[in-house]
């Protein structure tokens, strides 16, 4: 079932996508999630580099960018 704007007392921008695929998106919200770790180990570590940072921080980016695309309306 997939839940209308404003229902839960939020708007959304999630495509229908989102409920139609979910598999498909629970996949693209566990890429983000394991690059959000890489990043947090990476600065948690008692002298992170700035090329590992910004390598991880990329993966975040396009983790994001990667969902929006398929699932986050305009």
């Amino acid at each position: 079932p997939s839940p209308k704007a404003g229902e839960e007392g939020e708007d959304t921008r999630a495509k229908d996508e989102v409920w139609q695929r979910q598999q498909e998106f629970k996949a693209a919200t566990q890429v983000f999630i394991d690059a959000m770790n890489r990043l947090q180990d990476n600065t948690r570590q008692a002298t992170p580099t700035p090329d590992g940072v910004r390598k991880d921080f990329a993966a975040v980016e396009d983790a994001c960018e990667a969902c929006h695309k398929k699932f986050r309306a305009l």
